[in-house]
């Protein structure tokens, strides 16, 4: 089969959703060839769809002003609103953009590993493997140390990523990353519906640990982590607090 390739495709298939309700089957292609199944596309879109862990940990944390980071259609954003102060979301696909505004929130178009809005939030949120999406480690540290100026002591970063340590698959993917001088937890990955795929990513998943490191170089502390019972992704979500 002859792959097309198709710019922003996860946005486009969001909006295919949420103009026909149309849900195609999707997933991830990670370099060496594996196909992995992916949420289907509600979960994107619909603030109904927020998985229970989710809704425990924002009802936990989230407070005050909330910058929502890579936030996608908004779906997080929409469901917390009416629980605190103020939301605002950041993404850099025009296209994600026009879908949370059409939800009535307030939207940045950035691209997190290059600028923030001048906001001063006391919580940020990195859903969907946040930590992850600057990626690599020393992105990372930039966007916390950015985050780090923008708010006060006491301020929380609610993030989440995948431990690539559980996994005897991703193992086998971080062995061939050692060998050639990548960091453990790189996946590069595109995303594809069919015959269509959009660019090749690089994205990080973190073990607490290391996360853990990058936090303290770079004025943050771990609060609290939280793993997704029985996630086939390994899921789990950090709380880090400003120092």
């Amino acid at each position: 089969m002859a792959l097309r390739f198709t710019d922003d495709l996860f946005a486009r298939v969001c909006e295919q959703y949420a103009a026909t309700g149309k849900v195609p089957e999707t997933s991830y292609e990670l370099e060496d060839g594996r196909l992995i199944p992916d949420y289907q596309v509600p979960f994107y879109v619909d603030a109904s769809q927020l998985r229970d862990l989710e809704k425990v940990v924002l009802a936990r944390h989230a407070r005050g002003t909330v910058l929502d980071v890579g936030c996608g259609p908004g779906r997080v954003s929409s469901w917390l609103a009416p629980t605190v102060d103020a939301t605002i979301g950041v993404d850099k696909s025009w296209r994600m953009c026009e879908l949370a505004m059409r939800k009535g929130l307030p939207i940045y178009r950035a691209d997190v590993a290059e600028a923030l809005p001048r906001v001063r939030p006391q919580t940020v949120l990195l859903f969907g493997n946040g930590f992850g999406m600057p990626g690599d480690p020393q992105a990372l540290k930039q966007v916390f140390g950015a985050l780090h100026t923008m708010t006060a002591p006491g301020a929380l970063i609610i993030g989440e990523s995948n431990d690539p340590t559980l996994n005897p698959l991703e193992q086998k993917y971080d062995a061939n990353n050692v060998s050639r001088g990548d960091p453990v937890g790189l996946r590069r990955w595109r995303f594809r519906v069919g015959e269509r795929v959009d660019h090749w990513h690089a994205w990080m998943q973190y073990k607490p640990e290391h996360l853990d490191e990058l936090a303290n170089q770079t004025g943050w502390r771990t609060k609290e982590v939280l793993y997704e019972k029985d996630s086939i992704f390994n899921a789990y979500f950090a709380v880090l607090e400003r120092q």
